[in-house]
C-alpha cells in the first residue's frame, strides 16, 4: 500500500514539474516575439489578466507597462458577490488609478472602460485628462454614473488628437453629457454615442455638429434636451446612422455632400431639412413612426440616391430610384410612394 502511494507521489509530482516546465518553454516562446507583436497580442485582454502576466516570469515582469490598449472592465475586477458592494467598487477605482500611474504613458494608444457604474465621476475624469494629455487618439467609454449623480465630460476631451470616440449608458436614463467642444472637434474621424444627452445648443436651441474631418457618425437613442435645431454639416461625413432617437421638439438638418451611406431607423422628429447630398449612394428609411408628409419630405431629400430601402413593421422593400425617375417630373411620381408605403404597411 505505502509503495502504491510513494509511486503514486511520484508520478504526479513529475507531472507537476512537467506541466511547470511546459509553461516556462510556452512564456519563453512567447517573450522570443518580437515586442511589437507580443504587445499587440496582450492588447486583446482585460488589464487584469495583463497585469497577472507578470508572475510567469522575470522577464516579463514588466511587460504590461508597455501594452498600447488599456482596457478595463470593471466587472472583472470583482467578484459577482462583490459589484454591489461600493468599498469593493472603490478599491478596484484604485486599483486602475495605480495602474496607469505605473504605465508608460507615451505607449498608449487606446483606453477602454467597460461596465462602469456608480463610478467616481471625479477619478474617470482625471483618467479622460490622462489621455489628453498623453495624445491618446481612442477612447471607448461604457459607463453609468450612480443614480443621484450627474456627469459631463471634460470640454479639453474633444480639443485633444482623439480620432476615434465611443461612448454608451445605460438605456435606464440619460446622466452623461457631452461638451460643446465635442461638435467642432478637429481631428474627430469616427464618432459613436449611445443613451447620452447631446451637448446644449446656442441661445436659438440649435446646435450644429460640423467636425471637419469626421467620416462615421451613429446616434443611438441620444437625448435632445431643449434643443430646437440639430444640424449635421460635417464636410466630410461619408456615413450617417440616427437610431431610435425621438425628438418631438426638434428639427433635424443633414447638410452633407460628401455622405454615401444615410440610417434613419425608429428615429421621428418636429421636422426634416435634407440638402445637399449629392453623393448619396444606399438609404434605409423607416417610415413605422413617419407621416406622409414627413416621408415625401425625406425622400425627396433623397433623390440622389442610387438605392433606397424602405422598411415598416419588419417588412422592407428595396427599389433603384431608376426606377421612380421617369415619375419624377409628374404627379404619378408621388402617387408610387404613397403606394408604395401603403404596401408595405399592409
Amino acid at each position: 500500500m505505502e509503495e502504491k502511494q510513494s509511486q503514486c507521489l511520484r508520478f504526479y509530482t513529475r507531472k507537476r514539474k512537467k506541466s511547470m516546465s511546459d509553461l516556462t518553454t510556452t512564456s519563453d516562446k512567447l517573450i522570443a516575439l518580437p515586442e511589437s507583436l507580443l504587445h499587440l497580442i496582450l492588447s486583446f485582454l482585460d488589464m487584469k489578466q495583463v497585469v497577472q502576466t507578470s508572475c510567469l516570469s522575470t522577464k516579463w515582469r514588466n511587460i504590461w507597462r508597455y501594452v498600447p490598449v488599456l482596457n478595463f472592465d470593471l466587472f472583472s475586477l470583482m467578484k459577482e458577490s462583490e459589484r454591489r458592494n461600493r468599498a469593493h467598487r472603490k478599491e478596484c477605482m484604485d486599483i486602475v488609478d495605480r495602474i496607469l500611474v505605473l504605465h508608460d504613458d507615451s505607449s498608449i494608444q487606446k483606453l477602454k472602460l467597460s461596465s462602469f457604474r456608480s463610478y467616481d465621476t471625479g477619478q474617470v475624469d482625471a483618467w479622460l485628462l490622462l489621455v489628453v494629455e498623453q495624445q491618446v487618439k481612442e477612447v471607448q467609454l461604457g459607463i453609468m454614473p450612480s443614480s443621484k449623480d450627474y456627469h459631463q465630460l471634460p470640454h479639453l476631451l474633444f480639443t485633444s488628437v482623439i480620432e476615434k470616440f465611443k461612448l454608451k449608458t445605460s438605456a435606464s436614463r440619460y446622466s452623461v453629457q457631452l461638451p460643446n467642444s465635442m461638435c467642432s472637434s478637429t481631428k474627430l474621424r469616427i464618432l459613436k454615442l449611445e443613451n447620452i444627452i447631446f451637448p446644449k445648443g446656442d441661445t436659438n436651441g440649435e446646435l450644429v455638429i460640423s467636425c471637419p474631418i469626421l467620416e462615421k457618425m451613429f446616434l443611438i437613442r441620444c437625448s435632445h434636451h431643449d434643443l430646437k435645431i440639430l444640424s449635421i454639416c460635417a464636410p466630410q461625413l461619408n456615413n450617417l446612422v440616427i437610431y431610435k432617437c425621438h425628438a418631438d421638439s426638434c428639427k433635424i438638418k443633414i447638410c452633407t455632400p460628401n455622405l454615401t451611406s444615410l440610417k434613419l431607423i425608429l428615429s421621428c422628429y418636429k421636422d426634416y431639412f435634407l440638402e445637399s447630398l449629392s453623393s448619396l449612394v444606399t438609404s434605409n428609411i423607416d417610415v413605422s413612426e413617419l407621416s406622409t408628409k414627413f416621408l415625401m419630405t425625406i425622400l425627396n431629400g433623397l433623390h440622389n440616391a442610387k438605392t433606397l430601402t424602405i422598411s415598416s413593421y419588419g417588412h422592407q422593400v428595396c427599389l433603384s430610384f431608376i426606377l421612380l425617375s421617369r415619375y419624377k417630373s409628374s404627379k404619378d411620381y408621388y402617387i408610387v410612394l404613397v403606394y408604395l408605403v401603403f404596401y408595405i404597411g399592409s
